[in-house]
């Protein structure tokens, strides 16, 4: 099982405590009598703990499961709750971790369900119910949990890689199970992959149904008086329809994303879906409905968390019933966001680490300490990074002369004053913090999936500042330059990687015979650039950017100014700013100026520009290649010398001051209240929020003021958190 499951689930931790039921134990390492009475006598497999259960029929009871696979098929029962997730040493249920104990029910190769619940699940006087809780439940040809008549708790599983006609993942006939907390990927089918419905009305919450596959309703199928109601959930990249509602069947869907190729809500009787508060590829009529790109965090590797400016966050229904997040101080909203992560507190957070405390570094620490507190700080990054698996590390200020590898799953900080008790404390901008490469043979930094780096400025280094090879991270408020020594190399390298770049700056960097001074990137991927400054780098190509071999970058409010194309071969032109061969890059609400060089280059692909100035670039503002000026879809921008598409402009947007990097529009600017809203980021690179309070927005980085004594400029980010 690929670890981004594990991690998808984390923040979605469902327990009960076992208060007065009969416990079970099952473990495949005991050596005992296998009475099932304690861990040392633990039954061998889950059947043999159920049929020790079927001995008191009405008493309540949980059997607990210890880590690993059990290769067998289970029936469950009334009255008895199953949880895995137990190292094998616990005495208390809230002790147990399922991520990090992973328990497997494997079907592979049984011919039958691997988990059926057939005429159970009512709750008893104290509401006592039949429960599955902590299991990956996968390997099935007939699908993986198969519920008749029955309407047991589904909570906290991974439903993964089954098989079935209908309901691959889960199959419900005349069943109304509760579905809550779980992950159901990779499943197939003809009809209902995700789950399938017949006569059943299931209540899914707070869950992802992600890259199953069927010809009908890869995410969920419905027919026959069936009626599913979700909440909160999350359907993406699914085929063969999202959802699909048959005869007499239709979806209740709130606080969801659905977003999958082809129709999101297919059949017969789909138009009497009730929904509302969810974001659908296409839309759909309805209460607080919106289209746009819900902008996952990395989708490609099954990350379905929310990027910080996705419309998505924050888009929920207002009433604070929704709404349960537990953000850290400062990030905390009244309303919840839409998707699985809606009501958990970490849908519009970059990444999700889970609370294992806190390592503290300091340049200047005494050797010996443990990084507990800034007493005992580490004296070293890596040292930090090597004891967390899971967490934070706070960076005090100074000079760290290390090449830092990022490791999954930890987010490290920067720009402490080093006595900080809380991390909105902390200020990065007073407080420099360097991670400093000159003289090492690799990169400052190299990246890692769902790491994050944040409040640094990276330099040095005899390969590309930041390196990241077939991974995601994010990084957030750095600066990434040459060292003093102008070391050759990009600022930033991505091979075959989706990293997420914001609120950082990209300046200073150079590669002498080589492209992409500022940026390369190459191969499948998808990196997104947001609120980014990208300006004075040099390269032969693509001074600020270069691209190439399939990669679809974004760049959303960015400032791609300064720099500079030092080759060009004849007849080609050379993009100063940026430069893209092979992949069809997407352009909002940038600024793309005071370039040496072609603004934008194009070949051999598409190009998407909206809202964007092209302004005083030593050349042309945009080149195409051959028969490809049809493909470059430009429209309400600023062109300098013009461009055919809707809403475009040639004039002088009237910068306020652009020789000293000040583009913010002066009042009369051509560009104020030109811009396409459908289109616009909610807010700006400063944080000031799209449409301007006339409705209207602005062409460029910057939503316009009427006065601009006081403005905060761009690299006064700290201000605005």
């Amino acid at each position: 099982m690929k670890k981004y499951v594990v991690i998808l689930l984390a923040a979605m931790i469902f327990t009960f405590q076992a208060g007065c039921a009969k416990i079970i134990y099952v473990s495949q390492t005991a050596t005992g009598n296998q009475s099932g009475e304690d861990w040392n006598n633990a039954c061998a497999s889950v059947t043999q703990a159920l049929a020790a259960a079927k001995k008191d029929p009405d008493k309540q009871t949980e059997i607990w499961v210890a880590a690993g696979q059990y290769r067998e098929t289970i029936a469950m029962r009334n009255m008895v709750k199953i949880f895995g997730g137990f190292s094998g040493t616990e005495s208390n249920q809230e002790d147990r971790n399922w991520l990090d104990h992973i328990t497997i029910i494997d079907g592979t190769g049984l011919e039958a369900s691997t988990v059926s619940a057939v005429g159970i699940g009512e709750a008893d006087s104290s509401g006592y119910t039949a429960e599955l809780n902590g299991f990956t439940i996968q390997g099935s040809s007939k699908s993986g949990i198969y519920c008749s008549n029955a309407s047991p708790n589904i909570l906290n599983c991974i439903i993964t890689a089954n098989a079935a006609p209908e309901g691959g993942g889960i199959y419900c006939d005349r069943s109304s199970p509760l579905i809550s907390f779980c992950a159901i990927l990779h499943n197939t089918a003809e009809k209902g992959a995700g789950v399938y419905c017949n006569q059943s009305s299931p209540r899914i919450t707070k869950s992802v149904l992600a890259m199953n596959t069927a010809t009908s309703g890869g995410g969920l199928y419905c027919q026959n008086q069936s009626y599913p109601g979700l909440i909160n959930c999350t359907l993406a990249d699914n085929t063969g329809s999202g959802i699909e509602c048959g005869s007499s069947a239709w979806v209740r869907l709130l606080n969801c994303i659905v977003w999958n190729p082809g129709i999101q809500i297919a059949g017969e009787n789909a138009a009497s879906s009730r929904v509302e508060y969810t974001c659908l590829r296409n839309g759909w009529a309805g209460l607080g409905n919106i289209a746009g790109d819900p902008l996952f965090v990395n989708d490609q590797t099954g990350d379905y968390h929310l990027q910080p400016v996705s419309p998505c966050v924050d888009a929920g229904h207002p009433d604070p019933l929704w709404n349960d997040e537990k953000l850290p101080p400062g990030l905390g909203s009244a309303r919840c966001d839409m998707g699985a992560y809606g009501g958990t507190g970490m849908a519009g957070f970059p990444l999700l680490f889970t609370d294992s405390g806190i390592l503290h570094v300091r340049a200047d620490a005494a050797p010996g300490g443990n990084g507990s507190s800034w007493e005992t700080a580490l004296p070293s990054i890596n040292a930090a990074i090597a004891l967390q698996n899971y967490g934070e590390i706070w960076v005090a200020q100074g000079r760290y002369h290390e090449s830092v590898p990022l490791k999954s799953d930890v987010a490290v900080y920067g720009g402490f004053a080093g006595n900080e008790k809380s991390r909105d404390a902390r200020n990065w901008l007073a407080h420099e913090t360097i991670i400093d490469a000159s003289g090492l043979v690799n990169s400052a930094v190299v990246g890692a999936n769902r790491a994050l780096l944040d409040g640094f400025t990276v330099t040095g280094g005899n390969e590309p500042r930041i390196k990241c090879t077939e991974t995601a991270p994010t990084v957030m408020h750095c600066t990434i330059t040459s060292s003093v020594s102008l070391t050759d190399g990009s600022g930033v390298l991505c091979e075959r990687s989706s990293p997420l770049f914001s609120y950082c700056i990209i300046a200073g960097n150079q590669v002498k015979e080589l492209e992409g001074g500022g940026v390369q990137c190459s191969g499948l991927g998808s990196p997104k650039f947001l609120n980014c400054i990208i300006e004075d780098n040099s390269a032969s190509k693509g001074g600020g950017f270069y691209c190439f071999a399939a990669t679809t970058p974004l760049f959303m409010n960015c400032i791609i100014a300064r720099n500079t194309a030092t080759g060009k071969m004849e007849n080609e032109p050379s993009g100063g700013g940026m430069h893209f061969v092979i992949e069809p890059p997407t352009l909002i609400n940038c600024v793309i100026t005071g370039n040496h060089g072609t603004g934008i280059v194009v070949v051999d692909d598409k190009i998407t520009i909206v809202n964007s100035i092209i302004w005083n670039n030593s050349d042309k503002a945009i080149v195409v290649g051959d028969y490809m000026r049809d493909k470059a879809k430009v429209s309400y921008s600023c062109i300098e010398g013009g461009w055919p598409g809707e809403g475009n402009i040639d004039a002088d947007p009237l910068f306020v001051d652009p020789e000293n990097g000040d583009y913010h529009l002066q009042n009369g600017s051509p560009c104020i209240d030109a811009g396409l809203v459908a289109k616009a980021p909610n807010e700006d690179v400063e944080g000031r929020g799209r449409p301007g309070s006339d409705g209207l927005v602005d062409m460029g980085a910057y939503e316009s003021m009427p006065e601009y004594s006081a403005m905060v400029y761009v690299r006064d980010w700290m201000m605005l958190e």
